[in-house]
């Protein structure tokens, strides 16, 4: 985060494979939500030996997976075609190299919708407290290519699985600009405070002025006892909404990428759901919608039905792969 007023995006390596029952990269997604917060675009992949099990047993699944939560948080997946994965000693460099019609339908989707990406920005009403100061302790006190171990991780992460809209406020300190101090609060429905003692006075009195909408983290379950979740998927677990929204134009759609990690192993597939209901609570953008449109790679987009009752809009997706999109307009 060195001189962020120089540069136009970053590129980075990131820790992608967990724990074998981690599918959807949990780490990854507090670098989506920085970058967003510092106005950065990402052009991310993974760091080389996470790409050594696909040069293995060619498997593909998640990395395809890598690629549509990259899009679906607003940020770019370098198209793996030759990735250097591992060197062991005495031997010759281990190289993944993809196969024609692995990934070329999810570049070729956000190509040509490129209208449903271009423009837009996290729709959120919680807000979580970046601090620069926490991030370089952790920095002094470990070395590891992923996120920090630190709260804000855990919280973004239990957010994102809950369909919690948020997004990361800075507050900075003499390495990085303060954007706390000059951002107007009232909006936002809840703001979560981590560590205070990385904050100067200043921040503390902001975050003092908003009275009840403060959260201090205790733990992931208190956190999410505290909100109320403006987007709620039935019929279907592991399906991640992102939802997005074009600031510049009132018109266009308000935008739900649906993300489906319910990854069959054995067939190194992602199982489709089939009549997935979406709900959206009007508190989170105040609009009206009175319709619906399906995109997904590889097939064309379908009108759906669309169902408004009092503060709630419902739509049903017939079948959800991998990675679809919802345009609301």
């Amino acid at each position: 985060m060195y001189a962020v007023d120089q540069h136009d995006f970053y590129t980075n390596e990131m820790k992608y494979l967990g724990n074998k029952d981690e599918v959807f990269p949990r780490d990854v997604i507090h670098t989506y939500k920085l970058a967003d917060a510092i106005e950065r675009l990402l052009a991310i992949t993974a760091v080389p030996q996470d790409f050594e099990p696909a040069r293995l047993d060619d498997r593909i699944a998640k990395i395809r997976l890598w690629i549509a939560q990259a899009y679906a948080f607003g940020h770019v997946f370098m198209v793996p075609t030759k990735m250097w994965s591992i060197r062991i000693t005495n031997e010759a460099d281990h190289w993944y190299h993809s196969k024609v019609g692995d990934y070329e339908d999810l570049y070729h989707f956000v190509r040509d919708y490129s209208q449903l990406f271009d423009g837009y920005e996290a729709v959120a009403k919680v807000a979580l407290i970046f601090s620069n100061g926490v991030s370089r302790k952790y920095s002094k006190e470990q070395f590891q290519r992923s996120a920090p171990a630190t709260a804000i991780v855990d919280a973004t992460a239990a957010l994102t699985h809950a369909n919690i809209p948020h997004r990361y406020i800075v507050a900075g300190d003499d390495w990085i600009k303060d954007s706390l101090l000059s951002e107007d609060l009232t909006n936002l429905d809840a703001v979560v405070c981590f560590d205070k003692e990385y904050l100067n006075d200043a921040q503390t009195r902001k975050l003092d002025e908003i009275g009840t909408k403060l959260i201090t983290w205790t733990n992931a379950e208190q956190l999410l006892s505290t909100i109320t979740p403006s987007i709620s998927v039935h019929g279907a677990d592991n399906i991640v909404v992102q939802a997005r929204e074009n600031k510049d134009d009132a018109s266009a759609p308000l935008i739900l990428h649906l993300v489906n990690f319910n990854l069959d192993h054995d067939d190194d597939a992602f199982t489709v759901q089939n009549d997935v209901d979406i709900a959206l609570g009007r508190s989170l953008t105040g609009r009206a919608f009175t319709s619906a449109r399906f995109y997904a790679p590889g097939v064309e987009p379908v009108a759906l039905q669309i169902n408004s009752q009092g503060e709630e809009t419902v739509i049903r997706v017939p079948h959800l792969s991998m990675w679809g999109i919802l345009t609301l307009a």
